[in-house]
This record gives structure tokens, sequence and C-alpha cells, in this order.
């Protein structure tokens, strides 16, 4: 597979997530049948941050070639 579909792909994806949780945790929590509450918000508003830089970092390394001495951190 084409490793620069691939980061595209998963960037988009990723970044959709991440932008839904860190904006509308509450909405999330209850389409999954939980109760909102101040711990489960803020946990799913970092854990959308989190998925939104990986997101980013995908994004901006989409065209560098995994693998060689500048992109190892990428692939770990």
């Amino acid at each position: 597979m084409n490793t620069k579909l691939l980061m595209t792909t998963s960037s988009v994806f990723m970044g959709l997530i991440g932008i839904a949780l860190s904006f509308m945790p509450n909405e999330v929590l209850e389409t999954f049948g939980q109760e909102p509450n101040e711990i489960l918000t803020l946990t799913l508003q970092l854990t959308g941050s989190l998925y939104f830089g990986f997101a980013m970092t995908n994004w901006m390394a989409k065209a560098a070639i995994i693998g060689g001495i500048y992109s190892r951190p990428l692939s770990i």
C-alpha cells in the first residue's frame, strides 16, 4: 500500500476524531450511553488533543521517506 495514502487517510480520520473529542466530549459520552461528568469530559478532551497532534504529525510526515535517519522517530 502507498504510504502517502495511508498517512493521509489516518491523519484525516484521527483529525476528525480529535476535533470531535476536543469540542464535543459530552455528546460523544451520551452517544455511548455514559453520563457526562468532569473526569470523563476532561479525559476525552485530552485524548482528542492527543489524536489531533498525531494527525498533524502524520499530515506533515506524509511525504517523508519512513525509515531514514530523519524519519526514524516517526516510525517508532
